[in-house]
């Protein structure tokens, strides 16, 4: 899929096929590394944001420690994909906007933002969101000088001249493959509640009823926190940046969740897609609560309070990641190997899907590649004894294996699902074409 892929942004694909040069057979340790170190890396620049302005140094420790425990950024920084250096490239690009009180005058600045914005699109379509949400929020009123209104926006349309290159060659590819609804129709239409659980994970969702209303309002007041008179608290500067958290955090959900309804009814809206998005939430929340100690009258009882926050907060993220400790977190494929390796040696294993079912079994039988085929439409082109491998959960896979099994004898059976996706899991089936006796 690495070395085939078509319809994603190729940036990521590039870099990592640097980082594997000369490994004919990579293992999955090595496949997974680039997005290893990209998703620390965006922790460690969350990090560095302290070191540009006072009223930060704090809470970009605090929100470098959430964004570590953040579920969704711990899963995505060990996929092979390309959501851990997207979400760095937006930490860059948080981090470029931060020292713009300081380096707006100099071009060398605004040549680093268009770098910046052009590899984000390079690596993610809707980093143009994320472009976009930072060049409004940084342009000034209309007071201000026409040069100066119009430098914020000329990084992000700069990155997509750059992006045309790839973007018009690519709408062919989409045409070939049915469109980009055809793709992710099945994420289907996203509700409100999808929307509200989305803003919700940034701040971790507790396990008890009502936590995701709980975890989103404790991220709205504390993010309104910081938001409250920012320019009366830390400066005019501050109050700028902190609008670009805001927009940063809010925009590229809603309008993924609008695309995704009527009458645009584009299937776009996927926590993957706004993993960046908690960079900019935690260092709201931070700010919020860091300021709403500052309150309190004693030095002793603010670092308390602060304390008693970043506790309850740690908590929170602490609590969404330990539940996917009960087991992997994707449907174990490795598992799956040993077990047929172990139990069904020699019989012809089929699947109902080549990219999520048959070339990951592939991968993970080494070099003893066992023979795995797409599941035929009827039976009678099928060995006396076979395994398939499907999603249940998928109703065209559903649909498909239990139109061959109508006329065959299961023997045994095996459910394999990852902590993250418990519903979304891959069943082994082993089947005989014995027929069923009479009664």
């Amino acid at each position: 899929m690495i070395r085939n892929d078509l319809v994603h942004p190729p940036l990521y694909y590039c870099l990592l096929k640097m980082t594997l040069a000369g490994t004919a057979e990579p293992d999955d340790k090595r496949l997974r590394g680039l997005s290893l170190a990209a998703g620390a890396g965006a922790i460690a620049v969350i990090a560095a944001m302290g070191a540009t302005s006072p009223y930060l140094r704090v809470p970009a420790i605090l929100s470098a420690l959430l964004v570590s425990l953040n579920e969704s950024h711990v899963f995505y920084s060990q996929e092979a994909r390309s959501y851990a250096l997207y979400t760095l490239l937006v930490a860059f690009l948080l981090l470029w906007r931060a020292l713009e009180p300081r380096f707006a005058a100099r071009r060398i600045y605004w040549a680093t933002g268009t770098v910046v914005c052009s590899a984000l699109v390079w690596t993610h379509y809707v980093g143009a969101l994320y472009c976009l949400a930072c060049a409004v929020s940084m342009t000034p009123s209309a007071s201000t000088p026409f040069r100066r209104r119009i430098l914020p926006l000329l990084p992000p349309a700069l990155a997509a001249l750059s992006f045309l290159p790839w973007l018009i060659p690519e709408l062919g590819v989409y045409r070939s493959v049915q469109g980009l609804g055809r793709n992710l129709d099945w994420q289907g239409t996203p509700s409100f509640y999808d929307l509200k659980m989305t803003l919700a994970s940034y701040s971790g969702i507790p396990d008890f009823p009502g936590g995701t209303t709980f975890a989103l309002a404790l991220g709205l007041t504390l993010g309104g926190a910081a938001l409250f008179r920012a320019r009366e608290w830390a400066g005019a500067d501050a109050g700028a940046v902190l609008r670009t958290l805001a927009w940063t955090a809010c925009l590229p959900p809603l309008v993924l969740w609008l695309l995704a309804r009527k009458p645009f009814d584009l299937p776009v809206f996927g926590g993957r897609h706004l993993l960046p998005s908690v960079l900019p939430a935690t260092l709201l929340v931070s700010i919020g609560a860091y300021r709403l100690a500052s309150f309190l009258r004693s030095t002793l009882a603010q670092r308390l309070a602060f304390a008693a926050a970043a506790l309850l907060l740690c908590a929170l993220q602490s609590a969404a990641l330990l539940r996917s400790f009960s087991g992997p977190a994707r449907t174990p494929f490795r598992k799956i190997v040993e077990d047929i390796r172990r139990l069904h040696p020699g019989l012809t294993i089929y699947h109902t899907n080549p990219g999520r079912i048959g070339d990951l079994v592939e991968y993970y039988s080494g070099q003893t590649r066992y023979p795995v085929q797409e599941l035929p439409n009827t039976s009678a082109m099928l060995p006396a004894d076979f395994l398939v491998l499907y999603r249940p959960a998928v109703p065209s896979e559903k649909a498909r294996v239990e139109g061959i099994l109508r006329d065959c004898r299961i023997l045994s059976s095996r459910y394999y699902a990852g902590a993250r996706s418990p519903g979304n899991g891959t069943l082994l089936v082993v089947v005989s074409r014995i027929s069923r006796p009479p009664g």
